[in-house]
Order: C-alpha cells, then sequence, then structure tokens
C-alpha cells in the first residue's frame, strides 16, 4: 500500500506492507506461527452468522473448527 502525504511544495511517497487476512487459513496460521492473526480469523465468520442460525450443519463445522483452534492452542501450550 502506499501513503502519499503533501505538504506545501513537496510529497512524501512511503510504502506500507499489509497483510491480507483473507488470503490466510487457519492452517497457515499455525504454521507460520502467526497466532495473533487467530481474533481476527474468527471474525471473518461474522458475516455469515445469519447462514450459522439457520443452517445446523453449517454451524457445526464452524463449532468443529473452534474446537480444533482450541485444541491446537492448547498443544502449543503443553
Amino acid at each position: 500500500m502506499k501513503i502519499v502525504i503533501q505538504t506545501p511544495g513537496t510529497s512524501a511517497y512511503y510504502e506500507i506492507p499489509v497483510m491480507r487476512l483473507q488470503t490466510y487459513t487457519i492452517d497457515d496460521i499455525f504454521e507460520k506461527n502467526l497466532l495473533f492473526l487467530i481474533p481476527f480469523y474468527i471474525f471473518t465468520h461474522e458475516s455469515l452468522l445469519d447462514v450459522y442460525e439457520r443452517d445446523e450443519e453449517k454451524r457445526n463445522l464452524l463449532k468443529a473448527e473452534y474446537e480444533d483452534i482450541k485444541n491446537r492452542l492448547e498443544e502449543l501450550l503443553e
């Protein structure tokens, strides 16, 4: 991402590295030890809450994924 700061008579350009969470799976997060991304990964499900309310199968998949995350974190703790 490029940021441009304009001041009277000049401009400054800065390139800032940006992480796109959508490109990371939960496996990627654990493999690359990017554990700080887990809360943000969980937020990606927020837009699907209505779907999870109506569809028990998808809700169960979500629960299984959360259980997997919990188990992986517990393994790291040991």
